[in-house]
């Protein structure tokens, strides 16, 4: 699988090493399969980036240690599906807009789809540490098939025009976190031995990730978040009355939505119609009469204002 994403920062970068055969003493996780292993060197920040590569997945392990906020941007040519883990340090994701993706926290472990376009990760001082696998999609969907939560997501994720698809994060037990150092810590000359050996790693956490998603609280606010973007553009769907599986009667759902996905359950669905919108506008030149009810409204008026809303937001949040 070749390179996803290309990297850019808001520092200069003064020096790039290649340091695959040596890595430097800080290193925290030498991975013994790496095939490629890069030290970018910035003014008072370092970034030590390893790559274990084959044709069914990538895995990047990122090491960062800054002595202040550090900004990194990133670019997809097409969709991908990440495996994500975060082991030290909180790490903010924004869309180039600024719309807030996600904020994991320190040990915690997560799927996300992102279409092709720029992102923005944002990490404060101190040591971050970042795994992230990149899944091909015909072997995910193979490996998830007999979990119905994850084949579930996965269906609309691989259909989905939205910019950007979080499930719910979980913390990095004592099970995932041997697996997941069993990936890293992996070494065999054999080639098939490696690849086999580490499609069963990766398939056990997901398989543990959807017994997590089977009884946590935070598979309700996701199913909220999905029945939205499944329904954005019915100008009946009534977020006061969801289906019965997905009551708000619960204010801790509501709470915990706006945690999740940096919004309110009506914001985001205003956000997903006119992201929908401003595709259509935009990239098919389609016009508004078409448009309008094609996400949700019944009235062309309203979707104007909501429109121009939508705008002055994108080209303030841009300015910033």
């Amino acid at each position: 699988m070749e390179q996803e994403y290309k990297l850019h920062f808001s520092k200069p970068i003064l020096k790039i090493k290649d340091v695959s055969r040596k890595l430097p003493d800080f290193c925290r996780y030498p991975v013994p399969m790496a095939k490629k292993s890069l030290l970018l060197e910035f003014p008072t920040t370092t970034l030590l980036q390893q790559t274990i590569q084959c044709d069914i997945f990538r895995i990047d392990i990122f090491q960062l240690d800054s002595q202040d906020n550090f900004i990194a941007y990133y670019s997809l040519d097409q969709q991908h599906i990440f495996l994500n883990f975060v082991l030290s340090n909180p790490i903010l994701f924004k869309s180039v807009e600024g719309a807030q993706i996600t904020r994991p926290d320190t040990c915690s472990f997560y799927l996300s789809a992102e279409q092709a376009g720029n992102y923005r990760v944002e990490c404060s001082r101190g040591s971050t540490d970042l795994v992230v696998i990149s899944l091909d999609p015909d072997w995910l969907r193979r490996a998830i098939s007999p979990y119905p939560i994850l084949s579930q997501a996965l269906a609309f994720l691989l259909v989905s025009s939205n910019p950007f698809d979080v499930l719910p994060h979980f913390r990095i037990d004592q099970a995932v976190r041997q697996w997941l150092f069993a990936v890293l810590a992996f070494d065999h000359e054999n080639p098939i031995a490696q690849l086999g050996e580490l499609q069963n790693y990766i398939a056990m956490s997901l398989h543990h990730y959807e017994q997590l998603l089977a009884r946590s609280s935070r598979t309700q606010v996701y199913l909220i978040k999905l029945h939205i973007d499944q329904h954005y553009s019915s100008p009946d769907l009534d977020l006061n009355h969801l289906p019965h599986h997905l009551a708000l009667s619960d204010t801790s759902i509501v709470r915990r939505f706006k945690k999740e996905y940096g919004t309110t359950i009506r914001n985001y669905c205003i956000r997903v119609r006119m992201q929908q919108a401003h595709r259509l506008l935009t990239q098919e030149n389609r016009p508004i009469s078409e448009v309008y009810p094609v996400v949700g409204y019944i009235n062309e008026n309203s979707f104007r204002k909501a429109y121009r809303k939508y705008l002055l937001q994108l080209n303030h949040k841009a300015l910033v």
